[in-house]
């Protein structure tokens, strides 16, 4: 009774949804990850309009939609092609359906019998697949399709200014354009130190110098490319730490002249997309169990999110910032020890675990030494057995001079003397006494 109860409460294309609430996604086996790229393009309002916008060629011919691609086209270019046609119509349905009709819900299942592989052969939706991996050849396909759509004289020159260089409506809102620069110092081989004496005793060309300094200098090389989305390690705890880690990576390499090297690599955004999309890495690989782990550490990230120090034209500021900020870092660590230091003094010979805070444990050694000037002065003895002021290591110092009258003043005098002339103090769990 309660499985029909549920069932008859489920949401269908049929059932109308209730006044306020948003339309929503049929989940078409483990097609969550799928249902929520679809939400977030479709509250993408700019990119929705485009959508809706859309007319393939025999649409503004005779209002009839194209054919459905079939197997008559084979495999190849063509059929993927004719796929990626009828992904952009069945997307635009989808939207038109969730933005103006009743339904409480959408079945996207002929929307996504359209994703197709480069040889247009279906692809498996619903498997366990990464959302950033689905949403490249989701768009990727889509972007196909649009272009395939154009047959007008306007679309025409459209496509033709996107084959020269310009980027389309869909291309400008997702992808941005990156330069990842990758840097290394290039070592001279065992072959380049050893010359023979005559080439020793021959004075060098400027082109051997040259080739000399460029054999020991920096090499830079600098490649542009698009990108989708930037991947963020959750372990970093915030986005701009996450950001930064994720645009630079220290590497070993083998250089074309043989050597070993360390090479750097590092990223800059050379222009930013109108919609910029973060993966957050939540799943990592357990080296112990052998399996992957899904992390659920917090991440914290602001509303506004100011991306300038990690723009290609900012990048000298960028630099000059990050080594101020890393002495900066270094002068806190170095303040941080010396602080821990003080707080917990251990002394020469004590362990860790009796370590004691450096203002106890000087408060204690003036207390001690006080109350050993008066006993001397009243004539007593520090311990019961006779000691020297050579056996006590205190033969420098004017504490036991008989005619002192001010003990007090005696002990600070000596406390101050013992520590300029370093003299061992310890101090023992067991014995807070300093003699």
């Amino acid at each position: 009774a309660l499985d029909m109860s549920l069932k008859d409460a489920a949401p269908t294309p049929e059932v109308p949804r209730h006044p306020g609430l948003p339309c929503g996604l049929m989940n078409v086996g483990n097609t969550c990850y799928v249902n929520s790229l679809l939400q977030t393009l479709f509250h993408v309002d700019e990119f929705r309009d485009e959508m809706l916008r859309f007319r393939p060629p025999a649409e503004r011919a005779d209002g009839e939609k194209p054919a459905e691609a079939t197997d008559a086209l084979g495999s190849g270019p063509a059929l993927r092609r004719q796929h990626s046609l009828q992904l952009a119509l069945e997307l635009r349905q989808l939207f038109a359906f969730c933005l103006l009709s009743e339904r409480s819900c959408v079945n996207p299942a002929r929307l996504l019998g359209e994703v197709v592989d480069q040889k247009g052969q279906k692809l498996p939706v619903g498997g366990q697949e990464d959302v950033s991996e689905f949403m490249l050849k989701f768009l990727d396909q889509l972007e196909e399709g649009l272009k395939a759509g154009a047959s007008s004289e306007v679309d025409k020159e459209k496509t033709d200014k996107e084959a020269s260089g310009d980027t389309n409506p869909v291309h400008d809102l997702f992808f941005g354009t990156q330069v990842q620069i990758f840097s290394y110092v290039e070592q001279p081989t065992a072959e380049s130190k050893t010359e023979s004496p005559e080439a020793d005793a021959a004075p060098k060309t400027s082109e051997a110098a040259e080739t000399a300094k460029e054999s020991t200098g920096l090499v830079v090389n600098e490649e542009r490319s698009d990108f989708l989305q930037i991947f963020l390690d959750v372990k970093h705890k915030d986005l701009y730490s996450a950001w930064e880690a994720a645009n630079q990576q220290e590497v070993d390499y083998t250089t074309p002249a043989g050597s070993k090297a360390k090479g750097s690599t590092r990223v800059w955004i050379h222009r930013l997309p109108k919609l910029l999309f973060f993966q957050l890495q939540r799943v990592t690989f357990d080296p112990e169990t052998k399996e992957q782990v899904k992390l659920d550490d917090q991440f914290d990230f602001d509303d506004v999110i100011y991306p300038d120090r990690f723009l290609h034209r900012n990048r000298e500021k960028a630099q000059a910032l990050e080594q101020h900020k890393q002495r900066l870092s270094s002068q806190r660590q170095a303040l941080r020890s010396a602080l821990q230091n003080f707080e917990r003094y251990a002394g020469v010979e004590a362990e860790e675990e009796s370590s004691i805070p450096a203002g106890k444990m000087l408060r204690n050694a003036a207390a001690c030494l006080e109350a050993n000037c008066g006993l001397l002065a009243a004539g007593g003895k520090l311990d019961d057995t006779e000691k020297s002021k050579e056996d006590l290591g205190l033969e420098g110092l004017e504490l036991w001079h008989p005619d002192r009258a001010a003990a007090g003043a005696e002990a600070q005098h000596a406390l101050q003397q013992a520590l300029a002339t370093g003299a061992n103090w310890t101090t023992r769990k067991s014995q807070r006494r300093i003699w």
